[in-house]
C-alpha cells in the first residue's frame, strides 16, 4: 500500500493542486492526515468556503456517506489536518483511491524544502485498529512483522520541486 501525491499540477491562477493518492492491494479503512506548512511561502486555499473555517477537500474515496472527524486548517500553527473513516458497511478502501485535495497558493517564487512537510499519518483497517507505522522524511512505512513492507507513503512532487530536500 502507498499514499502519495503524485497527481500534482499547476492551475492557471498559479495555484497548485495535490491529491493525496491512496493505492493499495490491501483494505484500509479510516486515515488521520497532518501536515505542516510554512504561511510566509504558501497559503492554504479554502476548499469549502461556504463552511465554517479553512478546510482541504475530503477526496472522492470517501464517498458521501464518511465520517469526517477532523478537516481544519489552522493558518495561527500551519498545520492541516484531516481524519476521515468509511462507516459500515462500506467496502475498505483498495486500488487507486484519492484521499484528499490540497490547493497551494505560492507566496514566493519558489517556496523552499520547508514549505510542506508531512508530520503524522494514521491508517486504520476496518475493525478500527491502528495499522502500526513510522515515517521519516517522506516516507511511511508499516511492518506488521518486521521483515516486510506491507504500506508506504511518499510525497514524490514535493521533492521534485524543492520543497524536500
Amino acid at each position: 500500500m502507498c499514499i502519495r501525491d503524485s497527481r500534482q499540477r499547476q492551475q492557471e491562477d498559479g495555484t497548485i493542486t495535490v491529491a493525496i493518492v491512496l493505492r493499495s492491494d490491501l483494505p484500509m479503512y479510516g486515515a488521520d492526515l497532518e501536515l505542516a506548512y510554512d504561511g510566509s511561502q504558501v497559503a492554504v486555499v479554502d476548499a469549502l468556503p461556504d463552511w465554517p473555517e479553512t478546510q482541504i477537500l475530503p477526496g472522492p474515496a470517501w464517498g458521501e456517506g464518511a465520517y469526517l472527524a477532523r478537516n481544519r486548517v489552522d493558518a495561527q500553527a500551519q498545520r492541516i489536518r484531516l481524519a476521515a473513516s468509511l462507516k459500515a458497511p462500506s467496502e475498505p478502501l483498495t486500488g487507486e483511491q484519492v484521499l484528499a485535495t490540497v490547493q497551494l497558493r505560492p507566496l514566493v517564487d519558489r517556496p523552499d524544502a520547508g514549505a510542506l512537510k508531512l508530520l503524522g499519518v494514521s491508517l486504520s483497517d476496518i475493525r478500527g485498529r491502528e495499522i502500526p507505522l513510522s515515517f521519516t522524511g517522506r516516507e511511511i512505512q508499516t511492518r506488521p512483522d518486521r521483515g516486510r513492507l506491507d504500506h508506504w507513503l511518499s510525497l514524490p512532487w514535493l521533492g521534485s520541486e524543492g520543497l524536500i530536500p
